[in-house]
């Protein structure tokens, strides 16, 4: 009787990981100028400071989450 494996890949793992800390190391050498956003709703003011770490890392989670799903969602391979 086999024990069915419900760990990742280790090759897709590394590589996964290593896109995410190779987008968080190039962000020191990016310089973009922040940009304020505001708007106003019925009895509030909101501001927020838009800069470019910030936007990495919406876009690396979004990254990670979208890997992630696809990794989950593919057949298994039968092993031998």
């Amino acid at each position: 009787m086999q024990i069915p494996r419900h760990l990742p890949d280790a090759n897709r793992l590394s590589v996964l990981a290593a896109v995410i800390l190779l987008a968080y190391a190039l962000t020191r050498f990016v310089n973009i100028p922040p940009r304020e956003i505001s708007f106003q709703l019925p009895g509030v003011f909101v501001e927020y400071t838009l800069d470019f770490q910030t936007i990495v890392s919406v876009l690396v989670a979004a990254l990670a989450a979208a890997l992630a799903t696809l990794q989950a969602a593919r057949p298994r391979r039968s092993e031998p």
